[in-house]
């Protein structure tokens, strides 16, 4: 997977980014602990998801 790639999620109606978080790591949405190191996150306005790369491959 690479960083800045764009990928449809069953959480989120909008796509997600593949991104690296390294500072003020938000919560996953699916597990609730902190998405530290590579995640997906909704880059839309207002939206403010962020998720596992590996709970969003295992729940779907």
């Amino acid at each position: 997977m690479k960083f800045g790639n764009r990928f449809k999620s069953y959480y989120d109606k909008h796509p997600l980014t593949i991104v690296k978080n390294i500072w003020n790591c938000p919560p996953c949405k699916v597990c609730g602990e902190v998405c530290n190191g590579q995640a997906l996150e909704c880059k839309e306005s207002g939206c403010n998801f962020t998720v596992h790369c590996y709970c969003n491959w295992s729940l779907e």
